[in-house]
């Protein structure tokens, strides 16, 4: 890992511990539970069943971590599952419910591209 991707992710859990001293991070930056990584634990059940449709069990593991890009998107657009109307980008609107994950097919045989020798990417 590169220097620069070290201190990014060493900036975000000192923020993150210093917002929510409350929960422990360990070494790596991983908190103990899913739900605690998001700025609403109650959304959890917003998204779950994105989460567990695709291929990626994004809440086992990677989804603890505080540097998370899944717990960053999930944090911004779990309440458009209830408010899609409210959802503005770029001043372009009428979106459907947001889709956190899905498995999608990409015309190739054999295991799917988000796995690589058994571990996730």
């Amino acid at each position: 890992m590169t220097d620069i991707v070290l201190r990014a992710k060493q900036a975000l859990w000192d923020r993150y511990r210093n917002l929510r001293a409350n929960i422990s991070v360990d070494a790596k930056g991983y908190i103990e539970s899913p739900e605690k990584n998001l700025v609403q634990p109650e959304w959890m059940e917003f998204i779950r069943a994105d989460y567990q449709k695709g291929g990626g069990q994004e809440l086992q593991q990677k989804f603890r971590a505080v540097h998370s890009s899944a717990a960053l998107v999930a944090n911004h657009f779990a309440r458009f599952k209830e408010e899609p109307q409210n959802l503005t980008i770029a001043s372009q609107s009428g979106f459907d419910i947001p889709i956190f994950e899905k498995q999608l097919s990409t015309g190739l045989r054999g295991i799917p591209p988000f796995w690589v020798r058994g571990r996730t990417q």
